[in-house]
């Protein structure tokens, strides 16, 4: 309990960017973090942006996930390079997509309580595009996630 308080306490000095952190083993190997606008704090909303290659090529679709508890499952083996570096996916509470690329709003309820929270967020996308050998096999990419920690 100190930990949290100690965790709220900090986030109250720090910048924004120090409010969306990167987790680090998330993703596929070189997967950027997503891309998080807006404010997290209670009564604010902040958005999401899942658009990386292959997401902005035809017949793809982008998508965005929210967990909670901000666990990981076990490596995604249907990825690019999954026989030497599978994927790590959060565990999905909040599953959201869109054609091509998507943004997905999260809207922060005005209550006290949620301040020094954290939730966390991932992007991907799915391609049914496929490119020639030895690229076959890469049609699900996932962005790194990040955690985000609510402010008051």
């Amino acid at each position: 309990m100190r930990l949290r308080s100690l965790l709220a306490a900090l986030t109250l000095v720090a910048a924004l960017p120090a409010q969306v952190t990167p987790m680090p083993g998330t993703g596929c190997t070189n997967g950027s973090p997503p891309l998080v606008a807006g404010s997290p704090q209670i009564g604010q909303s902040i958005t999401v942006l899942s658009d990386q290659f292959p997401c902005n090529s035809p017949q793809t679709t982008a998508f965005v996930g929210v967990s909670v508890s901000c666990s990981t499952l076990p490596g995604v083996n249907f990825s690019c390079n999954a026989s030497v570096n599978p994927c790590v996916l959060i565990a999905v509470d909040v599953f959201s997509s869109a054609p091509i690329r998507h943004s997905f709003t999260i809207n922060i309820p005005n209550n006290p309580a949620l301040v020094g929270a954290q939730f966390c967020v991932q992007g991907g996308c799915i391609t049914t595009f496929l490119p020639p050998p030895p690229l076959l096999a890469c049609f699900f990419t996932l962005n790194q996630a990040a955690q985000i920690t609510i402010l008051p």
